[in-house]
């Protein structure tokens, strides 16, 4: 026991390493040496930065907006997102019963629902009858001419690509690289 609490050359003893305060033994010492010596700085330090760290981890995190009855939802039931409204606030925090579509009634956890948004079409699709429509009565003129004149004018440009016919096997991938076959496949050419 004396020699774990014996200081060694220019370093604390064993058991002051181990515990940060020397032990009690036979010899006599002051009772403030029983004290562990703790650097409060460096701790305080590590708490600050510990507290910095969680601060910017929690930045982009905000609180989700509580759900409203008879609110249009998609939630997520067998690994699919199914279209329903919340019927009303389930018995435990940011749960909800839902009321699915084919009548079902299931409770979910908000992070499980999303708001349902309906989707419209940003880019309309435009068809070949949109390209060969006849013109309006607005566009509509007496001289022949001009109505075909128009006609072409009004219609969208109409692009048509040949194919070169393909000789050469050797095929690219998605990356750029060229993929030749290898020889014992060539003797069939």
């Amino acid at each position: 026991m004396e020699y774990r609490n014996t200081p060694m050359d220019g370093l604390p003893s064993p058991a002051e390493i181990l515990m940060d305060r020397r032990i009690r033994t036979l010899i006599p010492t002051l009772p403030s040496q029983y004290d562990p010596h703790y650097d409060c700085r460096a701790v305080q330090e590590r708490l600050r930065f510990r507290q910095q760290r969680q601060h910017k981890y929690d930045l982009p995190s905000r609180p989700l907006k509580p759900l409203q009855e008879n609110q249009e939802v998609v939630f997520h039931l067998n690994n699919q997102w199914c279209k329903g409204k919340v019927s009303r606030v389930g018995p435990q925090p940011r749960s909800y019963i839902i009321t699915a579509d084919n009548g079902r009634e299931y409770r979910r956890n908000c992070l499980h629902i999303k708001v349902f948004k309906p989707t419209q079409p940003l880019n309309p699709r435009i068809t070949a009858e949109d390209l060969f429509m006849a013109p309006t009565s607005s566009n509509h003129t007496n001289n022949p001419v001009a109505q075909t004149h128009l006609s072409v004018s009004n219609s969208f440009p109409v692009v048509t690509q040949t194919r070169k016919p393909v000789c050469n096997t050797a095929r690219t991938t998605r990356t750029g690289r060229t993929i030749i076959p290898p020889q014992r496949f060539m003797d069939y050419e």
